[in-house]
């Protein structure tokens, strides 16, 4: 017996070829383009602009912050009717001035997260931090210095009676005017009488 299913016809068993994608046509990019693109050599750049505004604004609040402390502590008279007379709206702008340093550090926070790269914004940060702290302690030593040469000069000119009470009672009348005023001056009390006596 001849077995049939031998000699049947096969059909051959098409080959598959993977097709290759072939890659478009390369274009030069602008120059100005920098899209966030891993393939090109170029780094991102993006939010420099944002440091560089941080990092004036922080030299701008420090600058602030060193005059309105020195303008502060010059502008106090002590024999004068009201120890704190002209003070009191600098005390205010000052307030106002060390918020805004604090919002500056905010925003510098948030350049250091937004900018590549983030040298500049690193400078803005610590920028943000220190300058107002150093024109802070700028404009109490300077502010202070100027503060007891007029303590000096008007105990002079008030004459004896004042003179025999001595800087320690002028400096006990600054803190008696300033915890009138609803100022708690237990923290800076030493201070004033450092600066004053």
């Amino acid at each position: 017996m001849h077995d049939r299913t031998a000699f049947l016809p096969t059909a051959p068993i098409p080959t598959v070829r993977a097709e290759i994608p072939r890659s478009p046509v390369a274009r030069p990019r602008p120059a100005d383009d920098y899209e966030d693109d891993h393939s090109s050599g170029r780094p991102r750049r993006r939010g420099q602009v944002f440091s560089g505004l941080v990092l004036l604004l922080a030299l701008a609040v420090s600058a602030l912050t060193y005059y309105l402390t020195y303008e502060t502590l010059a502008s106090i008279r002590i024999t004068s009717g009201g120890a704190l007379g002209g003070a009191g709206g600098q005390v205010l702008s000052l307030g106002g001035v060390l918020l805004g340093a604090l919002v500056v550090f905010l925003l510098a926070l948030i350049a250091l997260v937004v900018a590549r790269p983030k040298a500049l914004a690193g400078l803005g940060l610590a920028a943000s931090l220190l300058l107002p702290v150093a024109a802070l302690v700028m404009g109490l030593w300077y502010g202070g210095s100027v503060l007891r040469q007029n303590v000096e000069s008007e105990i002079a000119q008030a004459g004896p009676q004042v003179a025999a009470q001595g800087a320690a009672a002028v400096a006990d009348a600054v803190v008696d005017e300033l915890e009138n005023r609803g100022i708690d001056a237990g923290p800076v009390r030493d201070l004033i009488r450092s600066f004053v006596g």
